[in-house]
């Protein structure tokens, strides 16, 4: 089940205090760890790179995951998620805490994803504005004390 799986959300994000670099955190998405244990192999690390590239980050593929932005941060954990091409996408307030630019960037990334048929997302948000045309259904969920 674990494989057919990716996740991203703010628990995951504020657990991930391993050291290492951008692309080692892309990676560890296929052992669905945190930091790398085992080294990934060739085909491992060229997936992983080009889920950066997607992400327009290759060029800090390097970079320790903890110097990038916080936004950078999210991208990564993103790509980390998609790279061994889960059947379902579960993004649980991937925005939260986010300015515009990088919202804009993850918003923009789903809907390349949905138009790539990759997989099938589950996006969580408290926010309105976020509900976009590439969901096809939406579930508003509200609390009457």
């Amino acid at each position: 089940m674990k494989r057919q799986l990716g996740l991203v959300s703010n628990d995951l994000h504020r657990r991930y205090t391993v050291r290492c670099d951008a692309l080692s955190v892309v990676c560890s998405g296929f052992f669905d760890s945190i930091g790398l244990y085992d080294p990934p192999t060739e085909l491992q690390i060229r997936l992983g790179r080009e889920w950066l590239q997607a992400l327009d980050m290759a060029h800090q593929a390097e970079i320790p995951f903890q110097s990038l932005s916080y936004g950078e941060q999210r991208l990564v954990l993103i790509a980390r998620a998609m790279v061994k091409s889960p059947l379902l996408l579960v993004l649980d307030e991937p925005t939260q805490g986010l300015d515009e630019l990088n919202r804009d960037r993850i918003v923009g990334f789903m809907s390349a994803i949905e138009a790539r048929r990759h997989s099938t997302l589950l996006f969580v948000s408290h926010r309105e504005d976020e509900f976009l045309p590439l969901f096809k259904q939406h579930i508003h969920l509200k609390l009457n004390l």
